[in-house]
């Protein structure tokens, strides 16, 4: 399943979905998004929040997932601190990752990440992480990575600056929307009610009510609308949560479900292998 069919609102010329597309066309790179607060829970699909690249999965399937953890986690946070306006990364692969974080009331709120590619000789990076065998795996997939020179990876980073300064206006802009009395989009009515709902067992019924309309103009609507079915974008949101939870808590795999809406285990370890191809346990050993 390709990645870019399971993000919420995935046909929809959304202002969120469009400047990531955008940034990543332009620079040649996939983007993730450490969504420390989930308060981008609404739109932001489970596999943006983990480096889902083949290569970086080819890379993690031959046992390299420590390095790349002690690279995207390991301290992580606390270096950021320090680097207020972003770095540029090295891997154990060799691999050249754009990293910035957005704060909030001096708050880590989100970790931006942009990659992967490949360095001209002496570029000057901020991060070079010792070299292992998985610079073999690179080398089969080098042919298909852009080769940047230093002012192409510092415009990379600027770009990545200007990417997450957009959606905290954005995500501000909704967090406006959504605590006033105004008339928003079918779209929007939609998303809002799912993200603030999420850990109830909503139905289309539910949403049915709330738009005034019969179950099955309910379902067309959000098909329409956000370019998925309504259960699709549930789970979606619920997934995200739980992914978060599992990345950044040390709360059970049953806590982590319960707390984003899913009830059953059973159910939720079928979702969660659906949608992110593995376990929820093999999810946060290769996060950790």
């Amino acid at each position: 399943m390709d990645y870019i069919a399971i993000i919420i609102m995935n046909d929809v010329p959304d202002t969120f979905d469009l400047a990531i597309y955008s940034y990543e066309h332009w620079s040649g790179s996939r983007v993730t998004i450490h969504d420390l607060d989930s308060s981008l829970s609404a739109w932001l699909g489970p596999r943006r929040i983990v480096h889902f690249h083949p290569l970086c999965q080819a890379i993690k399937v031959k046992g390299f997932q420590a390095h790349c953890a002690h690279l995207e986690l390991a301290n992580l946070q606390r270096e950021l601190l320090n680097q207020t306006h972003g770095r540029l990364n090295r891997c154990h692969a060799g691999l050249i990752e754009a990293v910035v974080p957005v704060f909030e009331n001096q708050t880590l709120k989100w970790i931006f990440f942009a990659g992967p590619w490949l360095a001209k000789a002496n570029v000057k990076l901020n991060v070079e992480q010792k070299s292992t065998d998985a610079r073999d795996i690179t080398k089969q997939y080098q042919k298909d990575l852009p080769v940047l020179s230093q002012k192409d990876l510092e415009f990379r980073l600027e770009g990545l600056r200007q990417l997450s300064s957009r959606l905290y206006l954005w995500q501000q802009q909704q967090q406006i929307l959504s605590s006033q009395d105004i008339n928003l989009s079918r779209n929007q009515q939609i998303m809002h009610f799912i993200k603030a709902r999420f850990k109830e067992p909503l139905q289309i019924k539910d949403l049915a009510k709330l738009l005034k309309i019969s179950e099955t103009r309910a379902a067309h609507i959000c098909r329409e609308e956000c370019g998925d079915t309504f259960l699709n974008l549930l789970q979606q949101v619920r997934l995200h949560n739980a992914c978060t939870l599992l990345q950044h808590t040390d709360c059970t795999v049953q806590h982590a479900a319960h707390e984003s809406g899913f009830l059953d285990s059973s159910y939720f370890h079928r979702v969660f292998r659906k949608w992110i191809n593995m376990t929820p346990a093999q999810f946060r050993k290769a996060s950790s």
